[in-house]
């Protein structure tokens, strides 16, 4: 600490169009939160930040708040409008420092997932930021980010051109894939209602779980569907894992008649039930940070034991539990 030699500018020149920044990023962590800008920018801090060595930095779970800083030259003569973007949407809170004209202070802009869509320069699922870089000029700017999710830091430089045609086509398969999703979710519907067997009831809600999921994590769902759910972001995402494991577990148990088969898996699958009723319910009184901590080992305990039922049914000589197999090893 202390020691730590400053990153490069990244220079904007030529007819490149996207930057990738990670390698270009210096990064602070800032365990209690308490750090303001006026205390990152002074001489005391200036070296302390620390040049990213990764393209795309992931620092898991965790409670620190993380500060950016970025230094850009822009050499390029035609394009003094860039946009900044953060291809992971669920980063809560999402503060932008600018450097004012006169060079006296910065400019604040406030957004992030847990924060209004007015907040936004550009509706749109991920964070973007509408930065002005005169040609020939030098700017640094600063970014403070605060999340109960993953910090994952993603960011790429973009001329407005290439973020517009990049945008419409991952958009596309995005919605594609809803689309599938959509489709799957109303086929299963149908064939409850017509056949009567609970198995489609699960598939149904574990459709149900996965859609809402994707919509919750990559921000749609407050975006294009329910701009004023922004604030329940960390409940529907929590709800939406639960109804993901919780009607898979008992589509194992409806399918592969486990309790009479394997007796003592039922009894596992039923304290993983309990422990997913209990993460489900607890988004009302735990922390978002907490329960992304215990979530994910969760997950993994379940999907591994209930595909080790699905392969144990697969052995005993159920023939049709091999399409099960592969759809497992697909959603795996």
């Amino acid at each position: 600490e202390g020691d730590n030699p400053e990153s490069e500018p990244l220079i904007l020149s030529g007819d490149r169009s996207e930057y990738p920044l990670g390698l270009y990023l210096e990064l602070l962590e800032d365990p209690g939160g308490e750090l303001t800008i006026e205390d990152v920018t002074s001489p005391e801090y200036e070296t302390r930040f620390t040049p990213c060595q990764e393209e795309v930095p992931n620092f898991g779970g965790t409670y620190s708040t993380y500060w950016v800083r970025l230094r850009l030259r822009n050499e390029n003569p035609a394009a003094e409008r860039w946009l900044l973007e953060s291809s992971f949407a669920s980063l809560h809170f999402v503060d932008l420092f600018s450097p004012l004209a006169d060079g006296d202070g910065f400019a604040v802009k406030q957004t992030g997932a847990m924060r209004p869509l007015s907040s936004r320069d550009i509706d749109h699922p991920n964070i973007v930021f509408d930065l002005t870089i005169p040609s020939q000029s030098e700017q640094t700017y600063y970014l403070r980010i605060q999340t109960g999710d993953s910090m994952t830091l993603p960011f790429t430089l973009w001329t407005p051109d290439a973020f517009d045609t990049n945008s419409l086509r991952d958009q596309a398969i995005h919605w594609i894939f809803l689309g599938i999703m959509g489709s799957l979710l109303i086929y299963n519907l149908f064939l409850l209602f017509s056949l009567g067997d609970e198995s489609y009831l699960y598939l149904v809600l574990l459709l149900a779980g996965m859609t809402l999921y994707d919509l919750s994590h990559s921000s749609y769902l407050e975006v294009y569907i329910a701009p004023n759910l922004y604030q329940l972001k960390q409940h529907t995402i929590v709800f939406s894992i639960g109804f993901i494991f919780m009607p898979l577990i008992l589509f194992n148990e409806s399918f592969l008649s486990v309790k009479t088969l394997f007796p003592k898996m039922h009894r596992v699958n039923v304290a993983l039930l309990v422990i997913w009723v209990v993460l489900t319910l607890s988004t009302f009184f735990a922390t978002y940070n907490d329960l992304v901590m215990v979530i994910p080992p969760a997950a993994v305990v379940t999907m591994v034991l209930n595909g080790l039922i699905v392969f144990m049914a697969w052995r005993r000589g159920f023939r049709t539990t091999r399409f099960l197999v592969l759809a497992w090893a697909v959603l795996i």
